[in-house]
C-alpha cells in the first residue's frame, strides 16, 4: 500500500497549486493613463464609469491569456464592460450554436447567473495564482456576501503563515448602485457588503470609492497589482459640493488614489 502513496509535489498537501502565490506572475498592465477620457471643464461632459475599465480589461485579456478572467452574473455588458468580448467570448462548455454571441469552449469570460458561482470561481482562481475581478449589481452582492467575509478571513490568518505566499486579490466591483436606482426602485437598492468589507483589517481590506471614470482607472490598476486583499471598488459614487479630488483626479489620472486618499 506505501507504495502506490504520491510523493513529492504529487502529494495534494504539497501540489503548489494549494499554495498558489508560489505559481503567481505578475499581470502585464497597459498603461491606465491611455485610457483616461479628455475632460475640458468639471461637469460637462457625460461618461460610464464602467465604460473605460471595459477597455481596460479588453486589453488586458489581450496581454494576459493565461491567468486573467471577468467572473460576471451575466451582467457583463449592462455593467459597461462589453468591450471585453472584443478579446474574449463567454465560456461554454456545451455545443455553440450560429445563433450564440460571443460564445465558445475557450472563452474567458465567466458568465452564468449566480453570484455564489462567481465568486468562488474568483476565489479558487485567485488562490491557485491567477488574477480577476467579480462584477456584479450592489443590491446582489449580498447574495455572496457571507463568502467575501470568510476569504478575508482566511487572507488575514494566512498573512501570519511564513510558508504561505501572498496571492492575487479578491476584486470585486459593485456597479448600479443604490443612488442609481431610479427604474429599478427599491428591489435593487442594497449598500449592504461595503459594511461587511470595512469590517475587516485595513492590511486585508479596502474600499474605494471612485466618482468617475479617471478615478476608477487608477483605482482598478491599484487592485489588480495588489496581493492577499479583498479590494471592493465601487464608482460613480456622488461627490461632495466643493470637493476637488475627482476634478484633480480627471485633471492627471495618474496622481493616484493613495494620495489623494480615495478610499
Amino acid at each position: 500500500m506505501l507504495s502506490i502513496n504520491p510523493e513529492g509535489e504529487l502529494r495534494m498537501s504539497a501540489n503548489p497549486h494549494a499554495n498558489g502565490g508560489l505559481l503567481t506572475v505578475d499581470l502585464d498592465l497597459p498603461d491606465f493613463r491611455d485610457y483616461a477620457a479628455p475632460v475640458k471643464a468639471p461637469g460637462r461632459d457625460r461618461l460610464e464609469s464602467t465604460r473605460k475599465l471595459g477597455e481596460f480589461m479588453r486589453d488586458t485579456y489581450e496581454r494576459n491569456p493565461d491567468r486573467f478572467r471577468l467572473f460576471c452574473p451575466d451582467e457583463t455588458k449592462s455593467n459597461r464592460l462589453g468591450a471585453g468580448f472584443e478579446a474574449s467570448d463567454r465560456a461554454f462548455a456545451e455545443r455553440a450554436t450560429e445563433e450564440d454571441v460571443a460564445i465558445s469552449r475557450d472563452g474567458r469570460v465567466m458568465e452564468v447567473l449566480s453570484e455564489h458561482a462567481c465568486h468562488g470561481w474568483l476565489e479558487g482562481y485567485t488562490l491557485t495564482g491567477r488574477h480577476g475581478w467579480f462584477a456584479t449589481y450592489e443590491a446582489f452582492a449580498m447574495v455572496s456576501a457571507s463568502q467575501t467575509v470568510q476569504h478575508a478571513k482566511w487572507l488575514q490568518e494566512a498573512h501570519d503563515l511564513a510558508w504561505r505566499a501572498p496571492v492575487p486579490s479578491l476584486n470585486i466591483l459593485l456597479t448600479s448602485t443604490a443612488w442609481r436606482q431610479d427604474h429599478n426602485g427599491f428591489s435593487h437598492q442594497g449598500p449592504g457588503l461595503i459594511q461587511n468589507v470595512i469590517t475587516h483589517r485595513g492590511t486585508i481590506s479596502g474600499v474605494y470609492l471612485p466618482p468617475d471614470a479617471n478615478t476608477l482607472l487608477p483605482v482598478a490598476d491599484h487592485c489588480m497589482r495588489s496581493r492577499s486583499r479583498v479590494n471592493l471598488a465601487q464608482p460613480g459614487v456622488p461627490v461632495p459640493p466643493g470637493d476637488r479630488r475627482a476634478e484633480r483626479h480627471a485633471a492627471d489620472p495618474g496622481r493616484g488614489e493613495r494620495a489623494e486618499g480615495v478610499v
